[in-house]
């Protein structure tokens, strides 16, 4: 969602902008990055595929822990993604034509942004025709016609603080910006959820302070370049401490009577702890050769189209939802398969799916228009 023509590095965010491919050649694109977009994507498939399934034989605290488990080991892509954004922003450009620069990503962030809007809304109203349309009209302001849109209005958000944002951190105050999502975590999240009891705050993850700290280092990596190289078995063990610090703040507020939401979700203290070693990970694995295989070309390619898998592939989960609930056959026999199994069914439908969408939109409207209008 943002262009990064300096440095020779690729498109920031999913796999293009939503603005037009270009911009950047193919050839200029690094494919590690592209592996990294594809390995995200999936994972935000995976956050959003099943999660609650009706057993008659199984152990619902099995499939409780599995859920809560998993998503500790998930709850990165989000914050991978806009580390890159804000890791590729070209700021010279945004030093010399501030204004410009978010005019332009700004229209490319909103244009796909309201028609995939629109499209889940029309998909929302038939299948709850019952909600009142001043309702449908706020979701497209807060990102909650779809699970996944919330993200494209924190980008939108931080876009618009971007020029600001690269002087702060060459200032000597840019230590503030690293407290910003600890503080909001703690101050607005955990304390109205001790307070009112009565699940996450309003918009708790919508509004960018939630995220701050990942688009803002990467915009520090980026302008300080301070990357001391780290041994992998030390990256590696901070990513299991992290992990397990995780999964103990999770079942620590489940213990407590929070909201089940809390527990899995990704902008808990410890998930933005593991979220930053994730990254710090991959930065580590980024220094050594990229020895392409079948599976790195493919999650390669899923990179480069990720930004439109991001939009669509919801359409298509919600398609198959709708199709176990709407026949009684299909529903008995998914409710007697293991939720991985299902969830490994729904990722791998889902990406072939929206692969084909894509393909099929580009083909018909052209690369140029379906990445401006669909993101694709």
């Amino acid at each position: 969602m943002t262009e990064s023509q300096k440095h020779g590095n690729q498109q920031c965010f999913v796999g293009n902008t939503g603005g037009n491919d270009s911009i950047l050649p193919e050839r200029q694109k690094d494919p590690f990055w592209q592996v990294v977009r594809g390995v995200c994507i999936i994972a935000v498939i995976w956050i959003h595929s099943a999660s609650v399934v009706g057993y008659d034989n199984v152990d619902p605290h099995w499939y409780a822990n599995y859920v809560v488990i998993v998503r500790q080991v998930i709850n990165f892509p989000v914050a991978a993604f806009l580390f890159l954004s804000g890791y590729f922003v070209d700021t010279v450009r945004v030093a010399s034509h501030p204004y410009g620069w978010v005019k332009t990503r700004f229209v490319r962030l909103v244009i796909p942004y309201i028609v995939w809007s629109l499209v889940y809304s029309g998909i929302n109203i038939t299948q709850n025709p019952s909600v009142p349309i001043w309702h449908r009209v706020l979701s497209l302001f807060i990102g909650s016609a779809a699970a996944q849109l919330y993200f494209i209005v924190v980008l939108v958000q931080l876009t618009i603080l971007t020029p600001i944002l690269t002087k702060l951190v060459l200032g000597r105050w840019r230590f503030i910006g690293l407290l910003v999502s600890p503080t909001y975590v703690i101050v607005y999240i955990y304390v109205y959820v001790i307070l009112f009891h009565r699940g996450l705050p309003p918009l708790y993850g919508t509004l960018c302070c939630a995220w701050f700290i990942f688009y803002y280092l990467g915009i520090w990596t980026r302008v300080r370049k301070q990357q001391k190289p780290i041994s992998t078995k030390k990256v590696l063990c901070i990513m299991l401490f992290a992990l397990v610090v995780a999964m103990v703040e999770a079942y620590a507020w489940i213990f407590c009577g929070a909201p089940f939401s809390l527990a899995i979700s990704q902008v808990k203290i410890t998930s933005l702890f593991y979220s930053l070693s994730v990254i710090l990970f991959f930065f580590t694995w980024h220094r050594y050769p990229l020895h392409k295989n079948r599976l790195l070309s493919l999650l390669e390619r899923i990179g480069d189209l990720s930004y439109g898998i991001y939009y669509v592939h919801m359409v298509w989960l919600v398609a198959l939802q709708t199709l176990v609930v709407m026949n009684s056959r299909v529903s008995e026999i998914i409710n007697g398969i293991p939720l991985p199994l299902i969830q490994i069914a729904q990722i791998l439908c889902s990406l072939i799916l929206s692969i084909i969408t894509i393909m099929i939109a580009r083909k018909i409207f052209g690369r140029k228009l379906a990445t401006r209008v669909f993101g694709f």
